[in-house]
């Protein structure tokens, strides 16, 4: 008996104790990558509309707000000009009733374009610009007898306070209508307002 006939064969004894090597893809497995990827995109895309949608109401609340302060302004001018005494402050308040008067008829057909119903704003914006605790500091001052004075100053503010929103409502409106309104409202407004600051320093 020939000892090599229960030999294997050299060339298959090595092909039997080699490391099977497993077969690898050119192309690694990118399931995992890809849903990553579109998760990432779903994610910015949410963003995006989040920030957008923020902004839009950033500028509706503004408008409102306007509205709202406008109105308010308004009311406190009303209420007012049978009080005031001074000849120059009654004749700049009747300016100032004016601007109001023609501004507010402007802004009417503007804030339906917007969505906004004068007539039937947010409660709470209505409430932020309440002339209410105006009234009555302008009432205490009547009571002092330095109504003008304190009318002059307390409106100057009021009217800053406007400005200032038609300042941002100029800056960030999407619409070039109301961007104008608000550019030519303040513009107009500005000379009232410094007449009023000029007016409580002396």
């Amino acid at each position: 008996m020939n000892p090599t006939d229960n030999q294997p064969d050299a060339g298959s004894y090595l092909d039997q104790i080699a490391p099977k090597s497993t077969k690898s893809s050119i192309f690694p497995n990118r399931k995992p990558a890809l849903l990553f990827s579109i998760l990432g995109v779903l994610t910015l895309i949410t963003l995006l509309l989040m920030v957008f949608v923020q902004l839009t109401k950033g500028s509706t609340d503004t408008t409102e707000q306007l509205a709202a302060k406008l109105t308010s302004i308004k009311s406190t001018v009303d209420e007012s000009t049978d009080k005031l005494k001074n000849s120059k402050i009654r004749a700049m308040n009747s300016e100032l009733k004016l601007y109001l008067t023609n501004t507010l008829r402007d802004f009417g057909p503007i804030l339906e374009k917007e969505n906004i119903d004068i007539k039937k704003m947010d409660p709470k914006v209505i409430k932020s610009e309440s002339d209410e605790k105006l009234l009555e500091t302008l009432e205490d001052a009547r009571l002092n007898a330095i109504f003008d004075r304190t009318y002059a100053r307390e409106m100057s503010y009021q009217l800053e306070l406007a400005l200032n929103l038609m300042t941002k409502i100029e800056k960030n409106s999407k619409t070039t209508e109301l961007k104008s309104f608000a550019q030519n409202a303040k513009t107009n407004l500005v000379p009232v307002q410094e007449e009023f600051e000029l007016f409580s320093a002396n």
